[in-house]
């Protein structure tokens, strides 16, 4: 542990961005309850790979455990977005702690903000559709109904390109049953939250 720490605090480490021992490293310090240090570690990694899924995971993850950080990591993803505002991982992050803090509108602009990059998302469309339904209930919504129909578009949206993810995934069965299942938990939720069971238990 301890030359896997000494080798990665190495400037020429962090530019050969050997992502194996980092992974060691982050898995000992989570092991050993060093929780702040790996965040400070995954932080700096994330600079060097804005674009990268796993290591914001990880950061995600670590933020969890910690509990107390989620402020200052808006702060830092909200800074890093000024200089790679094409980071589809850092916005999904600023998006998730803005919903924290109820900042149900400031999570949607981020939302859109990522729909600009990713159109045929499913997560992001089911995302955006759920914002417009927490909006419709709000009191300072003067338009209710547009809200929904809103919701109603991108959940479909969401329905069009899962059905089609679980149709391109056919042959693998496991994955097209997990699509299918997904697909149908989803829409029984949504038919829930308009109130029609019948549909919903179908």
């Amino acid at each position: 542990f301890f030359l896997i720490n000494n080798l990665i605090s190495r400037k020429d480490f962090s530019q050969k961005v050997n992502k194996r021992a980092f992974f060691l490293e982050i898995f000992f310090l989570i092991k050993k309850k060093r929780l702040r240090k790996a965040y400070k570690q995954l932080r700096l990694h994330c600079l060097y790979e804005p674009h990268s899924w796993i290591e914001w995971k990880l950061l995600a993850t670590v933020i969890e455990k910690i509990g107390v950080l989620v402020s200052k990591t808006l702060r830092f993803s909200l800074r890093l977005l000024k200089k790679f505002p094409d980071s589809i991982p850092a916005i999904f992050l600023s998006a998730n702690h803005c919903l924290c803090f109820s900042s149900y509108g400031y999570a949607q602009a981020e939302y859109f903000q990522a729909f600009r990059w990713k159109k045929n998302s499913t997560v992001l469309n089911i995302l955006i559709s759920i914002q417009y339904l927490n909006g419709s209930f709000s009191r300072r919504n003067l338009f209710t109904g547009f809200s929904i129909l809103l919701s109603v578009s991108f959940f479909v949206r969401y329905q069009i390109f899962r059905n089609f993810l679980t149709e391109y995934q056919h042959k693998r069965v496991k994955k097209s049953f997990l699509y299918k299942s997904e697909g149908f938990y989803n829409k029984g939720r949504f038919y829930l939250f308009f109130g029609i069971k019948k549909l919903a238990c179908q």
